[in-house]
């Protein structure tokens, strides 16, 4: 392997473990996917995160996703997992709710 070469299976760990951060702000109470009626027929991914419990975790990685989620526009999951790996959001707010 070339030196300074990312390998596939790099980015893709990179992409699950942004995933695994979500989650377990979730599983901590931390955040939660907003409770809107309108937005129960929208697919996990798409559904909107929001802060539920600003109180720090004492994990660097975590504390630091839940500051940025807290400060940020409200944004479904795959948008939030797409910016922290680097990747452009492909959030478009909902017209409905501004969301």
């Amino acid at each position: 392997m070339q030196q300074g070469y990312l390998s596939f299976w790099n980015d893709n760990i990179s992409y699950a473990l942004r995933g695994c951060i979500i989650l377990e702000l979730a599983f901590r109470g931390r955040i939660a996917m907003q409770k809107t009626p309108s937005r129960r027929s929208f697919p996990l991914p798409d559904r909107i995160i929001e802060v539920i419990d600003e109180t720090l975790t004492g994990e660097v990685l975590l504390d630091e996703a839940l500051k940025l989620i807290k400060s940020s526009e409200k944004m479904s999951v795959s948008s939030w997992i797409d910016l922290m790996s680097g990747m452009p959001s492909t959030h478009t707010p909902d017209t409905a709710t501004g969301n």
